[in-house]
């Protein structure tokens, strides 16, 4: 799996593409901190879309049209529809029978109107607060999942600046809780 596998796609597109999905989503990722600062970064390999892991039929009968896989341990395997596993995150999609995959759907936990940090439950808030819905995820979420390692510092750069205080003042606990050995850390 490489670069190569992924057709660019912008975040307009995925209006289009999920128009049928009767659930919330967001645009995720690099292109989440592009749509916050109104400007692109730099360029991105794929299209990253946040949805709620309990959606998940929702989002297999929404795209019944398209190929969709789940990566792990460096494959692929088709996904049916069934309930992933919680160690599965991802399902990458493409139209059937195209060569390249479009969008990679991530899915994040909730517990009735919370969201969970996936890599920490203790990591915590009310989904109304993720953003607009089919709009950008808050950047402050995006920044945490860029947390654990280094080679986002443009990201942080770009971004920890323009986040008004009770976003930063989140981030900086959620990144002390959940990843205490950041990179990051010493940045608030």
């Amino acid at each position: 799996m490489s670069e190569s596998d992924w057709e660019s796609l912008h975040p307009r597109d995925a209006a289009g593409i999920l128009r049928s999905l009767d659930a919330p989503w967001w645009i995720a990722g690099g292109w989440s901190l592009d749509l916050f600062l109104g400007r692109q970064l730099r360029p991105h390999k794929d299209l990253d879309v946040a949805v709620l892991r309990r959606d998940q039929r929702r989002i297999f009968d929404a795209l019944s049209d398209w190929e969709l896989a789940v990566p792990h341990d460096g494959a692929l395997d088709a996904w049916d529809g069934s309930p992933l596993r919680d160690d599965r995150h991802g399902i990458w999609a493409r139209p059937r029978g195209a060569e390249r995959w479009q969008f990679e759907l991530v899915l994040d936990e909730a517990d009735g109107e919370t969201w969970q940090y996936r890599r920490d439950a203790r990591v915590r808030r009310p989904l109304a607060s993720l953003g607009a819905v089919r709009g950008g995820l808050a950047p402050e979420i995006a920044l945490l999942y860029k947390a654990r390692e280094p080679g986002h510092e443009a990201d942080w750069d770009a971004v920890l600046p323009r986040l008004d205080e009770p976003a930063c003042a989140w981030l900086a606990e959620a990144v002390a809780t959940a990843h205490p050995e950041s990179p990051y850390v010493e940045r608030f």
